[in-house]
């Protein structure tokens, strides 16, 4: 994202959401694992197919995030 630039109010708004729903479902998850740690749970495979989805998501967001940068390049 090195030089790209903000032509107009959408790229900014979608930046903004995307930048913050990676941040509450990375935190949602983190919460998931804490509270079954401080519940003395195991870890079970739900767990493990919910992170995998979190990180497969987040790069997912992260290409819509490079692809809304470079567009203004156009």
């Amino acid at each position: 994202m090195v030089g790209a630039q903000i032509l107009n109010a959408r790229q900014v708004g979608t930046i903004a959401i995307t930048s913050l729903l990676v941040f509450l479902t990375s935190l949602a998850v983190a919460l998931r694992f804490i509270a079954r740690r401080i519940a003395g749970q195991r870890i079970f495979a739900d767990d493990y197919v919910m992170l995998a989805a979190l990180v497969r998501e987040q790069a997912r967001e992260l290409n819509a995030l490079s692809v809304v940068t470079s567009l203004s390049s156009f």
